[in-house]
């Protein structure tokens, strides 16, 4: 990524700046755009999270439908610094 580059998505599924993702990617493409890891990226696609289609040897992974996939999970909780977990009752 380049110097001022921004990875933060709109709620449109582009990123900022004006910039388009391509239809498909590839498994290494997906993991630059989503920033999902390459074995979670099998995972996924093992779950049925992730539509991907063949071309050859290449696996190409349908970007729209995987970045909508990631829209749906859930929001990370981050605590501040110092802050301890409280345990939860069973």
């Amino acid at each position: 990524m380049n110097e001022g580059e921004s990875t933060e998505c709109n709620t449109a599924g582009y990123p900022a700046r004006g910039k388009e993702f391509p239809a498909y990617a590839t498994i290494p493409e997906w993991c630059r755009i989503s920033g999902v890891g390459r074995s979670s990226t099998y995972e996924a696609l093992g779950a049925g999270h992730l539509r991907a289609r063949k071309l050859g040897t290449r696996t190409l992974i349908d970007v729209a439908h995987g970045l909508a996939w990631l829209d749906t999970l859930p929001m990370a909780a981050v605590r501040p610094h110092g802050v301890k977990r409280t345990k939860q009752a069973a």
